[in-house]
């Protein structure tokens, strides 16, 4: 099962359970006194999910990098900075940037997120190239999971060795509604993930303690969300499986390795 396929599915799994059977006051008392590691007791806690440690909408959006037109300026994950990018119907040119430097006339977008699927690039992608393929892994969907998903909004910074990701996505239920008649199920759903990386010349790794993933339309607590991703992936946990796939997109764009 593809891994953005998935992440849409365990988003619907989760909420469903939390909205029609259990209360927040139990599941936060449940929380308290217990540690989770892919869903089994241990001696340390997941990432803590008070907002203190996630980052707020001014400081995801507060700086935008503006290339002037004419102008070619090198890539934030080189120099550092900030990339902030929003999706709209202006992305022709992004799409064609990407597919001049495949190495097949036709891609399924998804490979990106995996080791071993695709051919390396002709060149590296550069920054808004990249956004646009974290949008299409995204937008892409498969019969067996009528979910439709959109990348709103896409950030990266860069500050010395450490790289922030941050995307908001939004999650259309309603094919998914009209074919199994769940009535509970939200319209739609806004989720955030925020994934820190730190990078050592042109080699990338997660911080995998400190991913944070938040549905910002309901309270989902998150051994809704270790469930979720226990009864797909055994003792993979979330944490790992985008991680991984965002720094696979990095590794495949060639900007890191």
């Amino acid at each position: 099962m593809k891994v953005w396929t998935v992440f849409l599915l365990l988003s619907v799994i989760g909420g469903g359970i939390f909205v029609s059977s259990i209360s927040a006051t139990s599941v936060n008392r449940f929380e308290e006194g217990q540690y989770y590691s892919m869903g089994i007791a241990s001696e340390q806690r997941l990432y803590d999910f008070s907002e203190k440690n996630f980052p707020s909408e001014g400081e995801r959006s507060k700086d935008i990098a503006v290339c002037a037109e004419g102008e070619k300026r090198g890539s934030i994950f080189a120099d550092g900075g900030s990339l902030s990018m929003r999706f709209d119907s202006e992305e022709n040119e992004l799409r064609l940037g990407v597919e001049s430097k495949l190495s097949t006339e036709e891609m399924d977008y998804r490979s990106f997120a995996f080791k071993d699927r695709m051919e390396p690039l002709h060149d590296p992608l550069e920054d808004g190239e990249l956004c646009y393929v974290f949008s299409r892994i995204v937008s892409s969907s498969t019969a067996t999971v009528p979910i439709k998903g959109m990348l709103e909004e896409i950030s990266f910074s860069k500050e010395g060795e450490k790289l922030i990701a941050v995307a908001e996505i939004d999650l259309d239920f309603s094919l998914l509604k009209a074919a199994y008649a769940l009535a509970w199920i939200p319209e739609h759903a806004r989720f955030c993930i925020c994934i820190p990386f730190f990078v050592k010349e042109s080699e990338i790794s997660v911080d995998f303690d400190g991913i944070i993933l938040r549905c910002e339309s309901f309270e989902l607590p998150e051994a809704l969300l270790v469930f979720g991703c226990n009864a797909a992936f055994g003792k993979r946990d979330y944490r790992t499986l985008f991680g991984e796939a965002v720094k696979n997109v990095f590794v495949n764009a060639g900007i890191y390795r």
